[in-house]
């Protein structure tokens, strides 16, 4: 596929439809439902869904066929936050044990630490699925959002079907 990718016409309807083109009514919607943390997810991964699914979830950008893509998000979270632990704990550079295949003879080598490269992956691929939920700062900027309609009370309902 080429170009920029389509914008979501949930969002577009949020930006107030910046383009004025026509916007396609037949659409595929997602099912309302009860968004649940998937039950694989463990530790670190699920700390990061109790942080994040509420919020997005509240914003309206969150639906129950966003939920895999929400998880992959944390465990690639997880991944770097795992990651960094690791870096703070034993640097940026590790000591590590070579051995000369002629002699046997065993020798200390500083080599970079291996978290380093997998910690900056991790932020990469995360920010990447970020910007798809409208999580990174820029994608936030233009985004306005639309307030949320006042529930009436069941007394006024009544009195609205009343006089319909």
């Amino acid at each position: 596929m080429r170009g920029r990718k389509p914008v979501p016409t949930e969002l577009k309807i949020v930006r107030g439809n910046p383009g004025r083109r026509p916007l396609p009514t037949d659409e595929p919607r997602p099912p309302e439902g009860d968004i649940q943390c998937p039950s694989w997810l463990k530790g670190r991964a699920r700390r990061v869904w109790k942080e994040l699914a509420p919020a997005l979830a509240d914003a309206g950008l969150l639906t129950v066929l966003d939920v895999p893509m929400l998880a992959d998000l944390c465990v690639v979270r997880a991944e770097f936050m795992r990651a960094v632990a690791d870096v703070e704990k034993r640097g940026i550079e590790v000591e590590s044990t070579k051995y000369d295949r002629k002699t046997g003879a065993a020798f200390y080598v500083t080599e970079d630490n291996p978290s380093v490269r997998i910690a900056s992956d991790a932020n990469k691929r995360a920010k990447a699925m970020e910007v798809e939920f409208g999580m990174s700062p820029s994608s936030r900027t233009r985004v306005k959002a639309a307030p949320k309609p006042e529930k009436k009370s069941a007394l006024e309902e009544l009195r609205d079907r009343r006089k319909a």
